[in-house]
C-alpha cells in the first residue's frame, strides 16, 4: 500500500503569528495543502497515516472517518480564538481526509513510520527533519508550510509506475 505519514502544525497548517504581525490566512493555506493532498491520494491510490501531534486530539473509525475528542472545554469555542481556530482546522481535515485516513501516532512519528515502512512504500510529510528513516521503501519531504509543485514531483519520481 501506499502510504503519506502526514504532520500538520507549521507542515501543511502554517501558524497566523509571523514575524511581521498576525495573519487570518491558515484556513486558506490548509485548504489549498488538503487540496493537493487530495489529488496526490487519488493519483495514486494512497492513504494517510496522522503522525502529527494532533493525533492524540483525534479518533478513527473503522471507515477512516475521524473526529476531534471531546476534551472536556468548559466554554464554549466561541471565547478561545485558537480553539476556533484549530475546530475550523478539524472541519478542513474532517472535508478532505475522510476515508483515506488508515491510522494515527501512538506517540512517536519515528517508530510509527519504522512500523509502516515494513509493509508499505512511504511518503513522509512533515517539517520535522526526517531524513534519516528515508530510504527504497520511503521518501522524506521536508514540507513547511506548503505542499509546492517540488514536493509532488519528488513524489510523483518515488511512485511512478
Amino acid at each position: 500500500m501506499k502510504v503519506i505519514a502526514l504532520d500538520f502544525d507549521d507542515c501543511i497548517f502554517p501558524s497566523e503569528g509571523t514575524y511581521a504581525g498576525r495573519t487570518d490566512d491558515a484556513i486558506d493555506l490548509l485548504k489549498i495543502n488538503l487540496k493537493r493532498l487530495k489529488l496526490i491520494l487519488d493519483k495514486y491510490k494512497a492513504k494517510v497515516f496522522i503522525t502529527s501531534s494532533w493525533s492524540s486530539i483525534l479518533t478513527l473509525n473503522q471507515f477512516g472517518e475521524i473526529q476531534m475528542k471531546d476534551r472536556g472545554l468548559q466554554v464554549p469555542l466561541t471565547t478561545k480564538p485558537y480553539y476556533q481556530l484549530e475546530n475550523q482546522a478539524f472541519c478542513q481535515l474532517k472535508l478532505y481526509l475522510d476515508g483515506y485516513v488508515i491510522g494515527l501516532s501512538e506517540g512517536n512519528r519515528e517508530n510509527d513510520i519504522e512500523t509502516l515502512k515494513k509493509d508499505n512504500s512511504v511518503v513522509i510529510i512533515d517539517d520535522w527533519d526526517l531524513s534519516n528513516l528515508q530510504d527504497k521503501n520511503c521518501l522524506y519531504c521536508r514540507t513547511v508550510g506548503h505542499i509546492d509543485n517540488h514536493i509532488i514531483y519528488n513524489i510523483h519520481n518515488f511512485w511512478k509506475d
